[in-house]
């Protein structure tokens, strides 16, 4: 699934959400930020997927799908939504993922 996102300065922000027994597999992102901030990537329970990134005004980073559909980027625990906290700027972007019965 491809998704695009505009978000504004936030914490917990819900990029995707998971569903009963199932898994979250990012294949690839991208997304720029307005201002400078910082920006981090977790799981529902906050548990770090990245670390806290900080990003200059009107920069951002992409990372493209592989195309090895068994090895993505990030892939959550089973029941887990993929969330961003957001310091300071918006987040434009998208995510590429798919959602998985484990």
């Amino acid at each position: 699934t491809h998704a695009s996102f505009n978000l504004a300065a936030g914490n917990d922000q819900v990029l995707v959400s998971s569903a009963a027994n199932k898994q979250i597999w990012v294949y690839g992102i991208g997304f720029t930020t307005n201002v400078a901030g910082t920006v981090s990537f977790q799981d529902e329970d906050n548990t770090a997927i990245t670390g806290i990134m900080p990003f200059a005004a009107n920069s951002g980073m992409a990372v493209p799908p592989s195309g090895n559909f068994s090895m993505p980027i990030w892939k959550l625990a089973t029941d887990k939504d993929l969330e961003v906290d957001v310091v300071t700027s918006e987040l434009d972007g998208w995510v590429d993922y798919a959602i998985l019965s484990v």
